[in-house]
């Protein structure tokens, strides 16, 4: 009675000529629904979701049931007119539109396809007009079972025959996947989470949008599947947070800033500043050509992703960015002493051609992981 009141109720506010029951426009016409249900049948407001995916199950079922039997007559002409048990309901014109959408070659090739799927099924169903709540409170009453049955129980009681087998062979090959996984691992039903539950990691695909698959009707993966809910933080616990950040920060600060690679100069080498080797080491900030093309290392990501990660060290343009060119290469740290050849970056590249700075040689002592690399300059 109650489905049927739902039907009539439907046929009266919603025309057949709607083809997607979540249209913005249809919103009046649901709370027209609501409320004359409402009227004639005590439910609380909570239901209200359920009961107006009933109506837009039963309104495609109504549109199914006009293109079956009075789309046609048995001769195959079309009908000019909406039939006549339907005609308080269905206008010419609404009937005209409605016959035109169900003749198009389109529509008739997805109707075609989709009725060949229907009536073979991979995992055929078996219980007819029973649902999965009636079928669980069936199995749960024989079996006197306090607690909710599995998704994989209700999925393979309601494919099995009359004898109580499963006579097809996709069905049983689901079953034995999901005895097997039930044998060797301990998965809790109640766990709400699609990829921890048996018949979850069997199918292993995504739950469809508008029921999940061993429930039946009515329950939704937002409803069985619950995303735990992220509470913004308040006010007080975002400076909170920041306070402690911020004494991480300034423990690592102190803690690092003595931290240094040992480097002795000699004094061939020293830069100073009477030479003009300190203006040469800043030429590429001051200096250089800054046009967006790659003309120079500091034009470079890798140069300004160096810049991002160690701002104390770049924010004085003197200190030296120095390329390394190795003799050879030691990855198993077999050898303590290790040649290489090394030219400063910071400047351009006429002063290097010119010597104006001298390259260098290295010898680098590699020493255990926990202390710091000593590099001597001769």
């Amino acid at each position: 009675m109650f489905v049927s009141y739902i039907g009539a109720v439907v046929r009266q506010n919603v025309p057949i000529t709607i083809d997607n029951w979540r249209d913005k426009a249809l919103k009046d016409a649901k709370d027209i629904i609501w409320n004359d249900i409402q009227t004639t049948f005590v439910l609380d407001e909570e239901r209200k979701s359920y009961v107006l995916r009933v109506a837009g199950k039963i309104h495609r079922g109504f549109r199914s049931h006009l293109s079956n039997f009075y789309l046609k007559d048995r001769e195959g002409n079309t009908n000019a007119e909406p039939p006549k048990i339907y005609q308080h309901y269905i206008s010419k014109d609404e009937w005209s539109a409605f016959v035109s959408k169900r003749s198009d070659p389109a529509f008739v090739n997805i109707s075609t396809a989709n009725r060949e799927r229907a009536s073979n099924p991979k995992h055929p169903y078996k219980k007819s007009r029973m649902g999965y709540a009636r079928l669980e409170q069936k199995i749960r009453k024989d079996t006197q079972a306090d607690q909710p049955l599995g998704r994989h129980i209700l999925w393979k009681e309601a494919r099995v025959n009359k004898e109580g087998v499963v006579d097809n062979e996709n069905v049983k090959k689901v079953v034995e996947l999901c005895e097997t996984i039930e044998q060797s691992s301990e998965t809790q039903e109640g766990n709400k989470d699609t990829c921890r539950d048996i018949l979850g990691k069997v199918f292993n695909v995504p739950e469809y949008s508008g029921r999940v698959r061993g429930k039946g009707f009515g329950v939704t993966p937002k409803s069985f599947f619950p995303q735990e809910k992220r509470q913004k933080p308040s006010n007080e616990e975002v400076l909170e947070k920041l306070r402690i950040l911020s004494e991480q920060v300034a423990l690592l600060v102190n803690t690092n800033k003595d931290k240094q690679l040992p480097v002795q100069l000699q004094p061939e080498i020293q830069m100073e500043s009477e030479t003009g080797s300190c203006n040469l080491l800043r030429w590429h900030h001051e200096d250089r050509l800054n046009d967006g093309l790659l003309r120079h290392s500091a034009d470079s990501l890798a140069w300004k992703d160096f810049d991002a990660r160690y701002p104390i060290f770049s924010s004085d343009p003197r200190n030296v960015r120095s390329g390394v060119a190795f003799d050879g290469f030691n990855p198993l740290k077999t050898m303590s002493i290790l040649d290489a050849s090394s030219a400063p970056n910071n400047l351009n590249s006429p002063s290097l051609d010119n010597n104006e700075m001298k390259m260098v040689k290295i010898k680098s002592y590699f020493v255990d992981e926990d202390e710091v690399l000593t590099t001597k300059w001769t």
